[in-house]
C-alpha cells in the first residue's frame, strides 16, 4: 500500500504532516482491527492479532519518513501516530466495556432522556510529556529500545524503532486487557 508517494499538487500540498499521519493511520483501519479484537468478533483471533501487527508495522513505515528529515527525528510526529492508536484503543475499550453507570439517579435520569452523555472510563494510559521530551530521544539515540540491525539502513530504522514501539508500549497493554 502506498501512502503519500505522489507529487504534490493542489489540496494535497497544504497538508500538514499531521494530517498525513492521520491518512496513514485511516488508510490501514486500525480502529476496526482494533474494535474487532476487543469485541472477539473474529474467529481467527490470531490470524487477526498478525494483521494488527502488520498494520502496525505499515503505519511506523508510513509514519517514518514525515517524522525523520536529514537524519533529524521529530518525535511530535512520532507522538501524533502513538495518539491515534491510543484513541483507536479507547474507542474499542469502550465498545467492549460500555460506559460507566451512573453515580445518581439525576445522572441517570439526564443521560436517559439524552441531555447528559453517558461517560467512558479512560482505560489506558498515554505517554506522557515526560516520555516524548526525554526519554524518546535518548532511547532512539542510544539504541536502548530497538537496536539498528546489522546491515540495516539508517532510512528503514525509524519504522521499525515507531512500529515496534507501538507494540511494546501499547499494543501489547490493549491485548492483555482488551483480550
Amino acid at each position: 500500500m502506498k501512502i503519500m508517494s505522489e507529487p504534490e499538487t493542489g489540496a494535497e500540498a497544504r497538508l500538514t504532516v499531521f494530517d498525513r499521519v492521520d491518512m496513514a493511520y485511516d488508510g490501514l483501519e486500525l480502529d476496526e482491527l482494533l474494535l474487532e479484537y476487543a469485541l472477539g468478533q473474529s474467529a481467527g483471533r490470531i490470524g487477526l492479532t498478525f494483521r494488527i501487527e502488520g498494520s502496525i508495522e505499515e503505519l511506523g513505515q508510513a509514519v517514518a519518513p514525515l517524522a525523520t528529515a536529514e537524519g533529524v527525528v521529530y518525535p511530535g510526529v512520532v507522538r501524533a501516530a502513538f495518539d491515534r492508536f491510543h484513541g483507536g484503543m479507547e474507542k474499542a475499550a469502550a465498545a467492549k466495556f460500555g460506559p460507566e453507570r451512573p453515580r445518581t439517579y439525576r445522572e441517570a435520569f439526564l443521560i436517559d432522556v439524552g441531555i447528559r452523555d453517558p461517560k467512558y472510563r479512560q482505560r489506558y494510559r498515554k505517554l506522557d510529556d515526560r516520555y516524548w521530551e526525554k526519554q524518546f530521544m535518548r532511547d532512539y539515540k542510544e539504541q536502548s529500545f530497538v537496536q539498528l540491525e546489522p546491515g540495516e539502513s539508517e532510512q528503514h530504522y525509524p519504522g521499525r524503532y515507531i512500529a515496534n514501539a507501538l507494540s511494546g508500549l501499547q499494543w501489547s497493554i490493549f491485548s492483555y486487557i482488551a483480550g
